[in-house]
């Protein structure tokens, strides 16, 4: 589903920051390129500030290595041309990165255009009020959290359970 590749795109690119190891400053200076660049094809869009506030929690959060072993850098610390979605992040690491990412960027208003995209355009008010209090940022952390276990299908079916009544009222 579009949703999901495009909250997993986001999450894969991190942003530069002005603290920690020089180990750290790089791999947040290469995952925010790659999360700036998603901008260019229309997939998601961030800001520099969004991607900084992402890089900062996910190598404060997960770590430089395991962003290394879950194949997001490379050994010299290049961003991957990898999404989340393809990897099977632990629990742990999947709960920081979705809580680090409801923290930095509007997901709600981002969810909610891709379903107006899927939809056909605007949505009219009353089923963007419904999506707006469906989708809370429990609802929208526990999506991607699933998401980046590996359980793209499962996070779409809850998400997909949740908005049902917004769709068929």
């Amino acid at each position: 589903m579009r949703i999901a590749a495009a909250a997993v795109t986001a999450v894969l690119v991190l942003g530069l920051s002005g603290c920690g190891s020089d180990e750290e400053g790089q791999a947040r200076e290469a995952l925010a390129t790659s999360l700036l660049a998603s901008n260019a094809d229309g997939t998601f869009e961030v800001s520099q500030e969004e991607a900084d506030c992402v890089a900062d929690g996910m190598v404060e959060e997960i770590g430089v290595d395991k962003l290394i072993d879950y194949g997001l850098l490379t050994e010299d610390l290049e961003a991957r041309d990898e999404s989340l979605e393809n990897q099977e992040l632990e629990q742990e690491d999947a709960d920081s990165a979705a809580t680090v990412f409801v923290d930095c960027v509007d997901v709600q208003a981002l969810l909610t255009d891709s379903i107006a995209q899927g939809l056909g355009g605007d949505v009219d008010p009353e089923l963007a009020s419904c999506i707006e209090e469906r989708l809370t940022d429990e609802v929208v952390r526990d999506f991607l959290a699933t998401v980046f276990t590996g359980d793209q299908a499962a996070a779409t079916q809850a998400v997909t359970q949740e908005l049902s009544s917004c769709l068929t009222a």
